[in-house]
């Protein structure tokens, strides 16, 4: 993990900078790039100044992931045409995977919301699984082969499993509520077309569940209604053309071990300090990142060392 540096010369006077989400024109922090804090901050605020180029890898994964959820999921053909369509799309499903949760034993694509330090946090967290009577997180990473994933990786991968096992705890307990998702996410004020409502219509949703408030009512409702959050969650490895699975990892939640890492991570979001680029132990992962002597050239002129 990595750790504020007490010597930074990078940190600014408090009011001098803007929080980063203003910075990079973002409302809502993802959960997964709070955990590419941990790979590199830097390469993370890059990606969204720069734009992140999609590799084959990246789609690929995209595909396995989407083959699993119209196995395992309840089948929902909505076609959105706006924003508002595509959030009650999305609490819809949630709220049919989280509802039926007991009884199908698995959901997968179950989106999340939640908040640190004030900022808004969404994500979506891969699998679900109802195990001995609680709720398990699998997340799902892809490689392009069968090597295994490096500590660093893994490191990364288990910021954003331990912050899906803390919000969906903090819906369970009450510390992120309905309200907060209404009012964080403005749900009041959003409408759906009259052609996404039609579809409704014809799938025999009731009246009384045709606006974003309502259907986010009942997605936290089931939310809260799934069983206890089990302190044990996954993280697997997949090769993305074979689809084998190539290693698992346990990971063991801890509350104060997921507070420490998202205290350091939100002196970023605050803007109290410059993305961090990797340390010097770990500038080999320069060689994977697409801005490496382009728009960062923190150790470009560094003989690098793959480990």
């Amino acid at each position: 993990m990595q750790n504020p540096d007490e010597n930074d010369h990078n940190v600014p006077e408090p009011g001098t900078r803007l929080p980063a989400l203003a910075r990079l024109h973002k409302k809502v922090i993802k959960a997964t790039d709070i955990a590419a804090q941990f790979w590199c901050e830097k390469q993370m605020e890059l990606g969204y100044l720069y734009g992140k180029e999609r590799t084959a890898e990246m789609r690929r994964g995209e595909e396995i992931h989407k083959n699993i959820e119209t196995m395992t999921n309840i089948p929902v053909e909505l076609k959105p045409t706006s924003y508002s369509d595509s959030f009650y799309r999305s609490l819809y499903i949630s709220y049919l995977s989280a509802s039926t949760l007991r009884e199908r034993l698995v959901a997968r694509e179950l989106s999340i919301f939640g908040s640190v330090n004030g900022f808004k946090i969404a994500g979506k967290i891969d699998e679900v699984r109802y195990e001995d009577g609680k709720v398990v997180v699998y997340e799902d990473k892809t490689k392009n082969s069968d090597n295994e994933p490096s500590r660093a990786q893994i490191s990364s991968h288990e910021v954003q499993v331990l912050l899906y096992v803390k919000m969906l705890n903090d819906v369970k307990n009450g510390s992120f509520t309905l309200s907060n998702l209404a009012k964080g996410w403005d749900t009041g004020a959003m409408a759906i077309t009259e052609s996404f409502n039609a579809q409704l219509d014809t799938m025999g949703v009731s009246r009384n569940e045709r606006s974003v408030n309502a259907i986010a009512d009942r997605y936290m409702s089931s939310l809260r209604g799934v069983g206890e959050v089990s302190d044990v969650a996954f993280i697997r490895y997949t090769n993305a053309k074979s689809g084998n699975i190539i290693k698992s990892c346990r990971v063991e939640y801890s509350q104060r071990d997921i507070e420490e890492r998202l205290g350091y991570a939100m002196v970023y979001w605050n803007g109290l300090r410059d993305a961090k680029p990797v340390d010097e132990r770990e500038k080999w992962k320069c060689n994977y990142c697409p801005f490496f002597g382009k728009q960062c050239t923190v150790w470009y002129k560094e003989p690098q060392k793959v480990l």
